[in-house]
Order: structure tokens, then C-alpha cells, then sequence
């Protein structure tokens, strides 16, 4: 009994990816007092400036990822075609090796593409977004060489999509989190290390540098080993661009959801990066960071869960589908409400506690922060949910709630300084994002929002609102 127990642990997708995500919150126990402590004040600003940019790598990948997991996903619960990969009439209950062959070959070609083009992106905007803030540092050349070395180890790790794409898509997500957990916690420790030896970016550089490396190594190796060794049959055949076609289609929407939302984000800080003063910059960015991470961590129960959730679509098991998507997103809500609140309470005594060179955001930012990832988080879920049919409205969503937040921004800037950057988000997702997926997602799912949220997002949204409130009151009357 506990040695069934064990082994369902050891081959949970959701448990390995919190597992794997788990290692990035020893991250911001190890290595990130020691950035703020250690590191001096620009300094900070240009590795979190670093970090945006590394975050941003996504959006070149222009939707190919989630759109070759799903594909994989359907050929995998033996979907015929990517033309109607759902029309279960089409399917059968085997794995179509023929079309996952195909998908391998074309998924390789783009992404070597992909990956030069990303080079030549970070290098280029790179330079430009930290050539002012370069200038003020005492040795400049460090932090060229620092960039550098990202750009190219980066480069070459977003290839590393293609094996980690395949293994997902066959819904082996449990065994490349379980690896990949124990990489990332010798990186940190890495990391620790050399900040405390060498007390600079270049050496953060090249360990972050030389992970990248590993990572691909790594999951080069796994990719190989699934179904014994099933990619070693597959065949080398000419780029079929009618093919490349019917991936494209649904690929292109989601990459343009990209741009205007991780995008478009993270390109705002960057552009405060560059007007705020140095003491805000620095608080407000690692804020942004540790919300990052959780949201990331709270990604884990459902994001873990699509593989899944496109393989019961493609053999029309609705019942399942639904009973496994509102588990996953109801864990999802709690994880993130959860973490903000325990973050809420204790970074400001973290901070006082090991000196750290910047300050916590105020609490009023904090929560304005929280809410606008939060709603973003429920219509990012809404969205993924609705996708798993093969039908995008990404493009749309995120369009449409970027140019709200661009317009909302540029006018309340002047008025609200760094407020008006989660202002605007708020105004973006509650303006059209949130309610536009949900009503999409719920509709494909003919379930009514009381009948779906009741089971998801109620319970832990109220426990976020009573506790905003009672630390609002407590403030204002203590």
C-alpha cells in the first residue's frame, strides 16, 4: 500500500511540477536575499532587468509550444489528422506514431529558426534597453559579457523546447519535473555559492549560462528514453508547408496573445526601468518577481492537468474533462491566494531581517499588484481550458485588454506614477480578459458561471477579499 503510494507520488504530473517549482521558491530563500543583500543598488536593477528579458524569450516562440503539446496530446489519444483533430468519428484509441513523427520533424525546423532569430533579438534589445543604466556601472564590459553569455545559453535552451514539447505532448510531464527539480536545486545552490565568492553578475551569468546547457542535455536524454526510445524511428522527411499550415493557424493567434500580454507587461517595467528612480525601480521589480514565481507555482495543479485535459477531448470524455479541470483550477486559486497573503505577511520582517539593500513595495501596491495577476490568472485558466478544443481566442483576448492597458497607462501615468501599471492591468483584465474567456470556456462547457466557480474560484477569491479588507481596517485603525 505505501509502496503504491510512493510510486503514484513519484508519477503525479501536478505533485513534480510543484516539486519543480517548489525549487524556485529555494531560489527566493537562498539566492535572492543574498542579490538584495550583496548586490548594490544598480546592480540589482540590471539582473532584474536580466530577468524580464529572459521571461520575455516566450513571446518568440509565437505559440508554437502550447499549440505542438496539444497537437502531440490529440495524435497521442489517436487523433488522425490536425484538420479536425477532434472528431472522435476520425479517431481511434492508439497512439498515431505517424503523426507525432511528422509533428517531431516540423517542430525541429521551426525552432532552430526560432532559436537565431531569439539571439540576435537579445542581444539587440538587450543592449538598447541597458546601455543607460550600464553606463552608471563602474565595469560595463561585465555586464556586456553577462548578456552575452545569457543570449547565447538561452538561445540554445529555447531549442530545448523541441524534446520538452515531445515529452509533455505524450503526457510524461512527471518525470521531466522530477529531473528537472533536482537540476535546478544543484543551480541554486550554484548560485548561492558564487554570490558568496565572487559577489557579482558575470559569475550568476555563467552559472545560469551553464544550466541552460544542462537543461538541454538533459532533456535531450529523456526525450530518448520514453517508449523506448520511439524517436529513434522516426524518419527525416521534406518540410511540408500545407502541414506547416495547419499548424500555423491556431499557432499565430496564440503567439500574438504573447506579444500583448507577457510581452507587452514585462515591456512596461522595462520602460520604467528607464524614467523611475532607482529605489522604486528596484522595490517594484522584485515585487513583480515574487509574484511572478507564485503565479508560476500556482500555474502547477491545473497547467500540469493539459495534456490531459486535450487527450480526454480528443476521445470525448466530457464528464472527466470537466471533473479534472475543475480540480486542477480549484487547487490553482488556493495555491495563489494562499502565497500572497503569507508573502504579505512576512517579506517586510525578511527584508529588515538580513539588511537588504532595497524595500518591499507598501502594502496598498502589493495588493494592487496581487489582484491584477489574480484576475489574469482566472481568465489565463478560462482561456487554456477553452483551447483544448483546438479554438483560439487568445489573439482577441489579449488584444484587445493590451490596447486597454496601453491607453490606461499612458493617460494615468502622469497622475499615478508606478500605481498605474497594476491599475491598468486591473482595467485591462476586468475590462475585457477575465469575462470574455470565462464566458467562452464556460459556454464550450454548457455550465453556467455560479454552476463552474462555485467548485473553483469563490471560496479562495473571498478568503483574498476579507483579507484585504481586515488588513486595510487594521492599518487605518491600529
Amino acid at each position: 500500500m505505501l509502496k503504491q503510494k510512493i510510486i503514484s507520488i513519484w508519477n503525479s504530473p501536478t505533485l513534480m511540477t510543484w516539486l519543480s517549482y517548489s525549487t524556485k521558491s529555494l531560489s527566493l530563500l537562498l539566492v535572492t536575499p543574498l542579490i538584495i543583500t550583496k548586490l548594490t543598488e544598480t546592480e540589482i536593477i540590471i539582473w532584474y532587468l536580466m530577468a524580464t528579458f529572459v521571461s520575455m524569450a516566450g513571446v518568440v516562440d509565437f505559440g508554437f509550444r502550447s499549440t505542438f503539446i496539444r497537437f502531440i496530446s490529440y495524435a497521442n489519444g489517436g487523433a488522425k489528422d490536425l484538420i479536425n483533430p477532434l472528431e472522435s468519428k476520425n479517431n481511434t484509441s492508439e497512439v498515431n506514431w505517424e503523426l507525432i513523427d511528422k509533428l517531431y520533424f516540423h517542430m525541429r525546423k521551426i525552432y532552430l529558426t526560432l532559436s537565431v532569430f531569439l539571439f540576435f533579438i537579445l542581444v539587440i534589445i538587450g543592449y538598447f534597453s541597458l546601455k543607460k543604466i550600464v553606463s552608471n556601472y563602474y565595469n560595463p564590459s561585465q555586464i556586456w559579457i553577462s548578456w552575452l553569455i545569457i543570449s547565447l545559453t538561452l538561445s540554445i535552451d529555447f531549442y530545448c523546447k523541441v524534446y520538452y514539447n515531445y515529452i509533455e505532448g505524450l503526457g510524461k510531464v512527471a518525470i521531466v519535473r522530477r529531473i528537472e527539480s533536482f537540476f535546478k536545486i544543484g543551480t541554486i545552490f550554484s548560485l548561492f555559492a558564487v554570490l558568496i565568492i565572487f559577489n557579482n553578475i558575470l559569475s550568476l551569468s555563467i552559472v545560469i549560462g551553464i544550466g541552460y546547457i544542462l537543461n538541454t542535455v538533459r532533456n535531450s536524454y529523456l526525450s530518448n528514453r520514453i517508449f523506448d526510445n520511439k524517436k529513434k524511428q522516426f524518419k527525416e522527411t521534406e518540410f511540408n508547408f500545407q502541414f506547416f499550415k495547419e499548424i500555423w493557424k491556431p499557432a499565430w493567434k496564440t503567439g500574438l496573445s504573447g506579444i500583448f500580454s507577457i510581452g507587452l507587461i514585462n515591456f512596461s517595467s522595462i520602460i520604467f526601468a528607464q524614467v523611475g528612480t532607482p529605489s522604486v525601480v528596484a522595490s517594484y521589480m522584485f515585487a513583480i518577481r515574487i509574484i511572478t514565481e507564485i503565479r508560476m507555482f500556482s500555474n502547477a495543479p491545473f497547467y500540469s492537468k493539459l495534456p490531459l485535459l486535450s487527450k480526454l477531448n480528443a476521445q470525448n470524455k466530457k464528464v472527466e474533462f470537466i471533473k479534472v479541470a475543475i480540480g486542477g483550477i480549484n487547487k490553482s486559486h488556493f495555491t495563489f491566494i494562499i502565497s500572497v497573503i503569507l508573502v504579505n505577511i512576512f517579506i517586510k520582517t525578511i527584508l529588515l531581517t538580513i539588511n537588504s539593500q532595497i524595500s518591499f513595495v507598501d502594502t496598498k501596491l502589493w495588493f494592487l499588484i496581487c489582484f491584477a495577476y489574480y484576475f489574469h490568472l482566472y481568465g489565463a485558466f478560462h482561456l487554456q481550458l477553452y483551447s483544448t478544443n483546438n479554438k483560439i481566442i487568445a489573439h482577441i483576448a489579449d488584444f484587445v485588454s493590451g490596447i486597454i492597458f496601453v491607453l490606461t497607462s499612458y493617460f494615468l501615468f502622469p497622475f499615478l506614477g508606478i500605481y498605474t501599471l497594476p491599475i491598468g492591468m486591473l482595467c485591462a483584465y476586468l475590462g475585457f480578459y477575465s469575462w470574455f474567456t470565462a464566458y467562452k470556456s464556460l459556454n464550450s462547457l454548457n455550465m453556467s458561471f455560479l454552476q463552474f466557480e462555485r467548485k473553483t474560484s469563490f471560496l479562495p477569491f473571498s478568503i483574498l477579499i476579507i483579507y484585504c479588507i481586515f488588513v486595510t481596517l487594521f492599518t487605518k485603525y491600529s
